[in-house]
């Protein structure tokens, strides 16, 4: 990927050529000789527009009508400087000479290259910034909120069974001791009875002359 910087230069030139003669292979060959001029990556050039011009070319006494295009191109820079240093390398002379060394015919300079800030490449960039950050920062934080919200109802679900559980036990050892407490104040009633019972049967048979 090149640099995505804030500034383009900018520049048109014009090929004797027809648009149908400048193919993906030329065009490819046009970006990578302006690459070269100005010291950047072919990714950071762009062909903006092609357009068909007429152009008048004299032959000895006749003057013949051709075909050329008209080729509006846009160079990245990281920075001001860098842009301005292209600007100074951008010119007709280094440009055909790397032309013709690509296969393509001398171009004509249209318009000469000049710096402009790039306010859109700017925003793009940002955009695509905060969507590679934004979207796995809201990833996790749906996750770390689902972990918390997961352990925080597994917590209160355990301890609301804890509670049960407690207080089912203490229900059931309430009952267990309350029936004990019974038995054994039955056993006792029982216990006294007997003895009440042994005692008036004693009493009794001394009443009546009869000794053990």
């Amino acid at each position: 990927m090149g640099t995505i910087g804030t500034h383009v230069v900018k520049m048109v030139l014009s090929l004797p050529m027809s648009p149908l003669q400048f193919n993906v292979d030329k065009q490819k060959a046009f970006t990578s000789s302006l690459a070269r001029v100005a010291g950047v990556s072919p990714h950071d050039v762009t062909i903006d527009s092609i357009s068909s011009v007429g152009s008048t070319r004299r032959t000895g006494k006749r003057h013949l009508l051709a075909e050329s295009i008209r080729v509006e191109t846009s160079l990245r820079a990281a920075n001001a400087s860098a842009a301005d240093a292209m600007v100074s390398k951008l010119s007709a002379e280094n440009i055909n000479s790397e032309l013709l060394k690509n296969g393509l015919p001398a171009a004509t300079v249209i318009e000469a290259p000049t710096r402009e800030v790039s306010i859109k490449s700017v925003k793009k960039a940002s955009t695509t910034l905060i969507l590679a950050v934004s979207v796995p920062v809201a990833v996790f934080a749906l996750f770390v909120a689902f972990t918390v919200y997961w352990y925080v109802t597994r917590q209160a679900r355990e301890a609301k069974a804890l509670r049960k559980t407690i207080l089912d036990f203490g229900q059931t050892h309430s009952h267990l001791e309350g029936g004990t407490n019974k038995q054994i104040l039955k056993t006792k009633a029982k216990i006294h009875a007997d003895k009440s019972a042994t005692a008036v049967a004693t009493g009794l048979v001394e009443c009546n002359g009869f000794r053990a």
